[in-house]
């Protein structure tokens, strides 16, 4: 499994050509999108523990609830996003003809999270250094607690937490172009718009929700 995590990082081209030629199989795509489900999780529940800081002092004991439901929503949000990001290849790959069945479209695009799951390992050090050496204050109106929370999203760290999240999607992107080309057997060219096309839109979308665009 190893092997194949270090040949789909550094030659997918290849990786993707090898595998096609294998019956399909979703065992280690699974395992690589609960890893990063995993990660995800431990940066929402330092997020939602952060966020429970904001609420009045007899809410806060709700804290590791809220922190249990942001963990168990990302871990979830990681399963969902797969299938999304598949679904969506699959269906922009029809329009150029695009053949091969979704299960090996899935199969290939979940080995392309790799890159997320380092992404994400950085961007929960830099959660965690913030969250470990912020002080944040009470507030009781809610509308306040809205706008506190905008304020801690814009911290330095915090944006560069996102801004690296972008940096990992681009690289997963790269392999995706691959992974759609031979699960779908298209050209690269039109492998790459089906991957660039939403990808782009998703981090237009995110810069601007940012603020950076």
């Amino acid at each position: 499994m190893a092997t194949s995590i270090a040949r789909v990082l550094v030659k997918p081209a290849r990786f993707y050509s090898e595998k096609k030629v294998e019956q399909e199989s979703l065992r280690v795509p699974v395992l690589i999108v609960l890893v990063l489900g995993a990660v995800s999780a431990a940066a929402a529940y330092l997020m939602a523990g952060l966020t429970m800081q904001l609420l009045p002092g007899d809410m806060q004991s709700f804290a590791a609830i809220a922190g249990a439901a942001g963990a168990a929503g990302a871990l979830i949000a990681a399963f969902l996003t797969w299938a999304v990001i598949a679904a969506v290849f699959f269906g922009i790959s029809a329009f150029f003809g695009g053949q091969g069945s979704f299960r090996r479209t899935l199969e290939f695009v979940g080995y392309g999270f790799v890159p997320q799951i380092i992404g994400g390992i950085v961007s929960l050090i830099l959660i965690f250094s913030f969250v470990s050496g912020v002080q944040v204050a009470p507030v009781t109106d809610p509308l306040e607690v809205q706008r506190a929370v905008g304020q801690l999203m814009q911290s330095p760290l915090l944006l560069l937490s996102s801004l690296v999240g972008i940096l990992f999607l681009a690289w997963s992107a790269n392999i995706w172009i691959f992974a759609v080309q031979h699960a779908r057997s298209l050209t690269t060219r039109n492998a790459a718009i089906t991957v660039i096309l939403p990808v782009a839109v998703y981090i237009a979308f995110s810069l601007l929700t940012l603020g950076l665009f």
